[in-house]
């Protein structure tokens, strides 16, 4: 899931601090996400939703689903297979 959520982050061409300013977490969340120290909660989910209606959240969480569109269809792990964290 934390492939998917940066991959979408640079599908909308925002870097992830611009993300966490426009979905109202602390950048600080994004940042530990993207280095491993936390994992995404429901609430961020629920916040990326929010903020951008047209995202596939059962792609978001479980790779299944479809991808938007601007992210590369040639990475596996994007198009649906999960690969366990840890």
């Amino acid at each position: 899931m934390v492939n998917r959520i940066f991959a979408f982050i640079e599908s909308q061409q925002l870097t992830p601090t611009e993300f966490a300013d426009k979905i109202g977490v602390s950048r600080a969340s994004i940042s530990s996400i993207k280095t491993g120290r936390t994992q995404p909660t429901l609430s961020l989910v629920e916040k990326i939703k929010q903020h951008f209606s047209d995202v596939d959240v059962n792609w978001l969480i479980f790779g299944e689903g479809e991808a938007p569109s601007k992210i590369e269809s040639n990475n596996e792990e994007l198009k649906g297979i999960i690969i366990p964290i840890g």
